[in-house]
C-alpha cells in the first residue's frame, strides 16, 4: 500500500507499518521526505471512531514521530464538510502548519 492510501486508511488497514506507524517514523525519519504531519480531528464528527480511539492512535504517532507530528482536537468538531465551523478551524490549522 502506498504512503497515501496508508494515511487515508490508517483505522481499517493494519498499523503495524502505516504512515503514521512507528516502522515508518524510523523509515522517514529525519532529513527524508516526510518531514511534519498535521492530523486534525473534531470530537463530534459523526462518522469517526470514538474521540478516545483518536487520542490513544495519536498518543502513539507522536510517541514515535514526536515534534515533527501535530495533533489537533476539534472540540465538539463535527464532520468538516458538515460542519461550517470544524472547517473553518480545520482550515486554519492547514493554513499555520503551511505557513510554519
Amino acid at each position: 500500500m502506498s504512503p497515501i492510501a496508508n494515511v487515508t486508511t490508517f483505522f481499517t488497514a493494519s498499523t503495524s507499518r502505516g504512515i503514521l506507524s512507528k516502522h515508518s517514523a524510523q523509515m522517514y525519519g529525519e532529513g527524508t521526505r516526510v518531514q511534519r504531519i498535521l492530523a486534525v480531528y473534531g470530537t463530534g464528527d459523526v462518522f469517526a471512531f470514538s474521540t478516545g480511539r483518536y487520542r490513544r492512535f495519536f498518543d502513539h504517532v507522536k510517541q514515535h514521530w514526536g515534534e515533527r507530528a501535530k495533533i489537533v482536537e476539534i472540540a465538539d468538531g463535527g464532520h468538516f464538510w458538515l460542519d461550517g465551523r470544524a472547517m473553518k478551524c480545520l482550515l486554519e490549522e492547514v493554513e499555520a502548519f503551511i505557513e510554519a
